[in-house]
């Protein structure tokens, strides 16, 4: 990620927008694994070639993606899971032919269609076009599931430096004024070129150039 220098009203915006456009779809329960087994996985199975550990003088790992030290703090155990299974599957389909836009369970319920979307059931119902599956994360290709993804998930959840419950009350991630100011923001800074939840904005922009 470059360094904006957001200031505080930006990062509460920026925050505000992501949390009400998130996705609400639960993801499949999990059972609790062996984080002791987790964590050695985690030391060797090349996780640390790109991402890191520690902070200053303890700091182990790459550079080149996340620091992990407070994952436990954002991040819930099942997400964890399919993210340490296969980074690059989505929670939801992209229909992008027609729709552009991602297919949330409920949206299909309401319309009648596919109702559940997992990599055997991959097929738009709109127009029989193949659903993208593939995120950009460049985390390595996945094994077939096992219970290593939960014991490396069960050690993830432990690396926090407090409980989020300790963190001030944060209200104002339910304010509609603050997610258009955040859109705003993000549109500003060029969010687009690289996360892709903001795909449709891009082609939007596209198609009114063209």
């Amino acid at each position: 990620m470059p360094d904006f220098r957001l200031n505080d009203d930006q990062i509460k915006a920026i925050s505000a927008y992501l949390w009400q456009s998130a996705l609400t779809d639960s993801l499949p329960k999990h059972k609790p694994g062996n984080a002791a087994h987790g964590k050695e996985l985690f030391e060797t199975r090349g996780c640390l070639a790109c991402h890191s550990i520690g902070e200053g003088d303890q700091l182990q790992g790459g550079t080149f993606a996340a620091n992990l030290t407070r994952v436990g703090e954002k991040d819930n155990f099942d997400y964890l899971v399919r993210w340490v299974h296969n980074a690059r599957e989505r929670n939801s389909p992209l229909l992008f032919l027609r729709e552009k836009r991602h297919r949330s369970r409920r949206l299909c319920e309401e319309g009648g269609c596919l109702s559940f979307f997992d990599l055997e059931h991959s097929r738009c119902p709109n127009d029989g076009h193949e659903l993208q599956v593939q995120k950009h994360d460049r985390d390595a290709q996945p094994s077939p599931f096992s219970t290593d993804a939960e014991d490396v998930a069960s050690y993830l959840v432990t690396l926090k430096k407090q409980d989020p419950s300790t963190y001030p009350p944060v209200t104002f991630m339910d304010d509609s004024n603050l997610k258009a100011e955040g859109k705003k923001w993000i549109q500003h800074f060029g969010c687009a070129g690289c996360h892709e939840i903001f795909r449709a904005w891009r082609r939007k922009a596209a198609s009114a150039q063209n």
